[in-house]
């Protein structure tokens, strides 16, 4: 498994990512020499010399790219759901465009909030079929550019779809979409699965990703979540991609990313340790 962490590349308040503060570049530099293997990247809608100059310092860092996040898509109201149907294409669109930027990144691409929430005089089976119209489109756009879309299971409290592993899975069969996986995010899981490993084991190979915080949002190691159990559930299922920290910057970003790195590396060396005795 590989370790990775949150950066923003512009100044923002939202939500759990660790380096926010828009000294973007100096960021990486920081993450890597902390010692993280990549980023997940969140972003304003880059210029292409910003692109250009994301990726020169990435490859310069050697750092890989795991995810491409671009908020400023739900910020300014693009949801794959949307009731009106132009508004819902060009958000297709648009969110095509990114995918665009993430598979000149090399990352692959998230389904958070940008799906939408449900409306409330509409059934779920409406809207769904909204929904897996838009993704179908997507994911198919996605796989021609070597980019995986993966769907992210959120807390009943940020929205109000797909809110456990087994929900999000079933919605997938459902539609046949096949080629998107799932990202698990621990914060979100604690809230909503009655067993976080039961889920892992129940997504199986189809794990894209896993955004790593402990129970109150902090660096893992700063709650109450069992990260032994956890990152075997992942070994068990044959899981080797990206562990990134997405949590609160308290007390500072560095020392979180600082704690998180140094969590998660000596529970992978563990882990290590017992498959070889």
């Amino acid at each position: 498994m590989k370790t990775g962490i949150t950066l923003s590349t512009f100044p923002t308040q939202f939500g759990p990512i660790v380096f926010s503060d828009g000294d973007f570049y100096e960021n990486l530099r920081i993450v890597k020499d902390l010692g993280y293997d990549g980023v997940d990247l969140f972003t304003h809608k880059l210029s292409r010399p910003e692109e250009e100059r994301t990726i020169a310092t990435l490859e310069a860092l050697d750092l890989q790219a795991a995810l491409l996040l671009p908020i400023w898509l739900t910020e300014g109201g693009s949801f794959l759901s949307d009731p009106d149907a132009v508004r819902r294409v060009a958000a297709v669109d648009r969110y095509k465009s990114q995918i665009e930027v993430a598979a000149r990144m090399g990352a692959n691409m998230p389904i958070g909030y940008s799906r939408g929430n449900q409306q409330e005089d509409e059934s779920e089976q409406a809207y769904q079929d909204r929904l897996a119209e838009s993704l179908k489109e997507i994911s198919e756009f996605a796989d021609s550019q070597g980019v995986s879309i993966f769907l992210e299971p959120i807390n009943r409290y940020e929205i109000n779809t797909f809110h456990r592993a087994e929900q999000a899975l079933d919605f997938l069969d459902k539609y046949q979409l096949d080629s998107i996986r799932i990202l698990l995010d621990m914060f979100h899981m604690n809230i909503e699965e009655s067993s976080l490993e039961a889920a892992i084991e129940r997504c199986g190979a189809r794990i894209g990703q896993v955004h790593i915080s402990d129970s109150n949002r902090l660096a893992p190691g700063g709650g109450h979540l069992d990260y032994d159990s956890i990152i075997e559930a992942l070994a068990d299922v044959g899981f080797d991609g990206f562990l990134s920290i997405e949590a609160l910057p308290k007390p500072s970003a560095l020392q979180c990313a600082g704690d998180g790195i140094e969590f998660l590396k000596n529970k992978l060396k563990s882990l290590e340790l017992a498959a070889e005795n």
